[in-house]
């Protein structure tokens, strides 16, 4: 059984085209951020209008509130694409916004890949290769953290995730070699999040099933090393996110989001 999930690991995503990033795990080094508040969301897919009062809301726009403030970097958690109704003015926003960040997630990948989305038919070459440079993981060494879509496997070093587990991955299962082994069914195995045992904090989205309440409220995820972003606002309920660095008692922005287009 543990095989056949690491069978169904590779096929999920071995690519045809080349829509892989020439750098896989991106850095935002201490120079750039300096002083700089960030702040980092869950997936957006296409959710342009929420994104910005998202913005506005943690006051990250600038005076005009046409972008973001020179003061601030955001970083977006992947699946920028798919559902929402402006996907491809979502992307062009990150594209022409300097300190504006996004990895990338599953949902972008299967469109680089199966561009079956309405807003593919009027992407740019331009448009496509941004989308193919976006990295995997993005570190921010100055507040000991990083941002990937899924997760991270614990106990495998960065360099050496591969991308199912980190667009992908939702919970793990031991295998017969005592390492973890990366699935995406939440109904049997371990939540990674619960798991991680690695020395930087991982704020990461994905998983919006687990990002919503009983009552079909919006629930960010605090656990002791990570941060789990996706309240889906990929079908309609809402986008969140916080402030870097982790902290005890942090501060949940959220702001509902639209009705999907399917």
């Amino acid at each position: 059984m543990m095989i056949t999930f690491a069978l169904l690991s590779l096929v999920c995503v071995t690519f045809s085209q080349d829509i892989y990033p020439d750098v896989w795990h991106a850095v935002i080094d201490e120079s750039t951020v300096g002083n700089k508040r960030v702040f980092v969301t869950g997936d957006v897919h296409g959710n342009l209008g929420p994104f910005m009062t998202l913005m506005r809301e943690a006051n990250l726009l600038s005076p005009d509130g046409s972008t973001i403030a020179d003061d601030a970097i955001v970083i977006v958690c992947g699946d920028l694409v798919h559902r929402g109704p402006q996907s491809l003015e979502f992307v062009r926003l990150v594209k022409d916004t300097p300190n504006l960040y996004a990895v990338r997630g599953n949902n972008d990948d299967n469109q680089m890949e199966f561009p079956t989305d309405e807003w593919t038919d009027r992407a740019t070459e331009e448009d496509w290769a941004f989308m193919k440079q976006l990295p995997y993981t993005i570190r921010v060494p100055t507040h000991n953290s990083i941002v990937v879509h899924a997760g991270l496997l614990p106990g495998k070093e960065l360099q050496e995730n591969t991308v199912f587990e980190m667009t992908r991955m939702r919970n793990i299962l031991e295998n017969v070699d005592g390492n973890w082994e990366a699935i995406e069914d939440t109904t049997i195995g371990y939540n990674w999040a619960r798991r991680w045992d690695g020395n930087m904090h991982i704020f990461f989205g994905h998983v919006a099933r687990r990002g919503v309440d009983s009552d079909g409220n919006p629930r960010v995820r605090f656990y002791e090393n990570t941060t789990g972003l996706d309240t889906n606002c990929g079908r309609g309920v809402a986008l969140s996110g916080v402030f870097m660095p982790a902290t005890e008692t942090p501060t949940v922005y959220s702001t509902p989001c639209e009705i999907p287009v399917l």
